[in-house]
């Protein structure tokens, strides 16, 4: 059985050879442009120049006119234009809320939609009937909440709702305004920005490169569609999937559906493997009652794991469904185990920072001033 990255090594190499420097590849993520370099430097057989590698959001950044800045200094963006509308607005009150506001906006970009749609006000429920065509079931839910949201005397939460829901087509476009001024943006505005552009332009030139391959994507968003449409009508370009027919050839499985139903994909396509019916696995349950258990009995398994001799660190994963339980699963790993890759994310609030920083808040907060001396 071969991998994905093993069969995609396979299929570059014996099409263009062990040189592959005018070949640009464009994964999801830069984790599995780090293991594809791996998997080319087992087969080649001379030093050669390595192809372009990219993430799709290093991709995106080496086309985009914008630069994508942190996270923090869009919040901090978003912020100026949201006292605009709310002047008695705390930053502290704001952050979390300006956190949703900026992954709201950019899955608006993501999915183009058109934000005077998306953030008109809810007034009349026949419109949203015609224009969705929701079921009867979801429709008699919604009608359900909006009724009860808007039939009772209006509270303070709801008046707060109503008002920002108001001004958010006015926030997002001074938001975009703002960043454009400054030549920065947010992802999913980057992403937009070249769809845009794209569609109408058509792709930039690919002289650079004797092809162009989109390898390991799944679900896409339009403007990454559309993105990746424009280089493929260049003649230059592929696209690879990584699929499995037990969820493709099966329409009760909804993992399945976008390989299905997507014109992009077309009917024969690049590669649909037959893995999770035909490869033999082995399950094991164990109930373990507290998280630090848990994480100890995690540490054991890998012990075991280490101690067979076709053992490969990086073919082996360890998947926990809590966050908190990161630093306990960390902890219990074996010490011999030196290279470890963590790919999750960990809350900043979960951090022993976080909490040395919140007491000294609290110590400064609560502290007593004797006026005597």
């Amino acid at each position: 059985m071969k991998s994905f990255l093993q069969k995609l090594t396979d299929e570059l190499t014996s099409q263009y050879g062990e040189d592959l420097s005018r070949i640009q590849l464009i994964f999801p993520t830069r984790r599995a442009g780090l293991f594809f370099r791996k998997e080319l430097a087992t087969r080649l057989t001379r030093p050669v120049w390595a192809p372009a590698i990219f993430s799709v959001q290093d991709f995106i950044s080496a086309y985009t006119t914008f630069t994508i800045p942190d996270p923090l200094t869009l919040r901090f963006e978003l912020y100026k234009i949201y006292r605009k509308f709310f002047p008695g607005e705390s930053f502290d009150r704001f952050y979390p809320w300006g956190e949703l506001l900026i992954r709201d906006f950019d899955d608006l970009d993501r999915y183009l939609a058109d934000p005077q749609k998306v953030f008109s006000l809810i007034t009349d429920i026949r419109e949203i009937d015609q224009v969705f065509a929701l079921a009867d079931e979801d429709m008699e839910k919604l009608k359900t909440f909006w009724k009860s949201f808007f039939d009772k005397d209006p509270s303070k939460l709801k008046t707060e709702f109503m008002n920002t829901w108001e001004h958010l087509g006015a926030i997002y476009h001074e938001f975009k305004e703002s960043l454009s001024k400054r030549s920065i943006a947010y992802e999913g505005m980057a992403i937009r920005e070249l769809a845009e552009r794209f569609r109408i332009n058509g792709a930039p030139s690919t002289d650079n490169f004797d092809a162009i391959v989109f390898a390991g994507f799944y679900a896409l968003s339009p403007a990454e569609e559309q993105i990746i449409q424009s280089f493929l009508k260049t003649g230059k370009s592929e696209i690879i999937w990584d699929a499995d027919a037990y969820y493709t050839d099966d329409p009760r499985q909804e993992a399945g559906s976008f390989l299905r139903d997507h014109p992009l994909v077309g009917d024969a396509f690049k590669w649909k493997e037959d893995f999770f019916s035909s490869i033999p696995k082995k399950i094991e349950m164990a109930g373990i009652p507290l998280q630090v258990g848990q994480a100890k009995y995690a540490g054991a398994l890998v012990q075991e794991l280490m101690k067979e001799k076709d053992f490969r660190p990086e073919r082996t994963v360890v998947v926990i469904p809590d966050e908190n339980l990161l630093f306990p699963v960390l902890y219990a790993l074996p010490a011999e185990l030196e290279d470890i890759n963590v790919t999750m994310g960990y809350p900043l609030h979960a951090t022993p920072v976080f909490s040395l920083f919140e007491s000294l808040i609290a110590l400064q907060r609560n502290c007593s001033v004797d006026k005597e001396k």
